[in-house]
């Protein structure tokens, strides 16, 4: 239940090569002001209750409704995770601030998601640098935030977007290009002395010279794909199926292509019947709707059962996207579809090929032969 807020997160693993790893360097988080319910759900039914939220514990936070930016809390935490049965410590390497949501869609938004890349990159091989110089191995892993945000807010094919990947790319090819070039990384990012720790690679370049390249590899992906979610397919749930609900977990930005439901008591059965009536009058055709039961059954969590304490969250059926409908609450059907400008978000969560297929780039030392 993190809520991760910084743009680039590394985890940056440092030991001698002639040791077993001892310490895991990393992790600084956000957690937002929320248990075992995220607050990032919605109340959608007018027979809500609150039961399921801590409003209680926290009155200034509605049920159903975000957090305020004022309520998440910054945690900084130095704790013990088992790593192979043994234990490490994770302590904070770095993180790159967040680019600001009202700039995405303007040159300047795309222009400080690019620097933080750049930034992150930079930290990438200050600890790549520092960790030759000692002669050790290291691992690093670096995350951003955006194409990802940009596509929610612009959708796949806004011009943003493409400059974001674009500088993405490049700031990629300049992080590969560097590690090519042991001496200009130690001279640059390191202490200066380009001569010092483990010894690199040494390859023949086009000209014949010797390259003292870094013995490392890149491993470039993602965590999902993302679609268009255009206003016409932002579909809102009818009032036969809000009566039987006590809460619905849905959203624009893809909580409504894995739509969770829960039932008020007593009318799983009702909600199933009205479903497949609404569905013979041609409306919610493009969401099959499983009990939490079959969806375990299919595997959709995995091979192997959601824990004992994640199955309250499920609720009772799962409502998922077969095409590119998504369910939305009422207030996002007026802000996007219904408003005098609509407009067109992004969305992933469920089993489209572009929301499953994801790129997997692995380049090798041996790549460069």
């Amino acid at each position: 239940l993190c809520n991760i807020k910084n743009n680039v997160v590394n985890i940056n693993q440092n030991y001698p090569s002639a040791k077993k790893p001892t310490n895991l360097v990393t992790l600084q988080y956000q957690k937002s002001i929320r248990n075992a319910t995220d607050f990032s759900e919605w109340q959608t039914s007018p027979k809500w209750n609150g039961n399921r939220t801590t409003k209680n514990e926290h009155p200034a936070i509605e049920p159903g409704i975000r957090p305020p930016r004022d309520k998440v809390l910054k945690v900084d935490d130095s704790h013990q995770l088992p790593i192979n049965g043994n234990f490490s410590s994770w302590l904070q390497t770095a993180t790159i601030g967040e680019t600001s949501f009202d700039t995405l869609g303007d040159v300047k938004g795309s222009n400080d998601a690019i620097s933080a890349f750049q930034n992150g990159i930079d930290d990438v091989l200050h600890h790549i640098s520092s960790a030759e110089q000692k002669g050790y191995n290291t691992y690093t892993y670096l995350y951003t935030t955006h194409p990802d945000k940009h596509m929610h807010k612009l959708g796949t094919d806004h011009v943003e977007v493409s400059r974001v990947v674009r500088g993405i790319d490049a700031e990629i090819e300049r992080l590969w290009n560097i590690l090519g070039n042991r001496k200009k990384l130690l001279k640059s990012y390191g202490s200066g002395d380009s001569n010092c720790g483990a010894p690199g690679r040494q390859e023949n370049g086009i000209s014949g010279a010797k390259i003292d390249r870094v013995d490392a590899s890149l491993v470039v992906t993602a965590d999902h794909g993302h679609i268009n979610i255009d206003p016409q397919n932002m579909i809102q749930l009818p009032n036969e199926i809000l009566s039987c609900l006590e809460y619905a977990n849905i959203g624009v930005h893809g909580k409504g292509r894995h739509a969770y439901l829960h039932c008020r008591s007593g009318y799983m059965d009702i909600l199933q019947q009205r479903w497949e009536n609404l569905q013979n009058c041609g409306q919610l055709n493009d969401f099959l709707l499983l009990t939490i039961k079959e969806a375990i059954d299919e595997h959709l969590f995995g091979p192997i059962p959601p824990r004992l304490e994640v199955r309250p969250r499920l609720g009772d059926f799962v409502a998922i996207a077969t095409g590119a409908r998504c369910l939305v609450t009422g207030k996002e059907a007026q802000k996007f579809r219904f408003s005098s400008c609509p407009c067109r978000q992004g969305a992933h969560g469920s089993l489209l090929p572009e929301e499953m297929s994801i790129p997997l780039i692995i380049v090798t030392p041996e790549s460069e032969q």
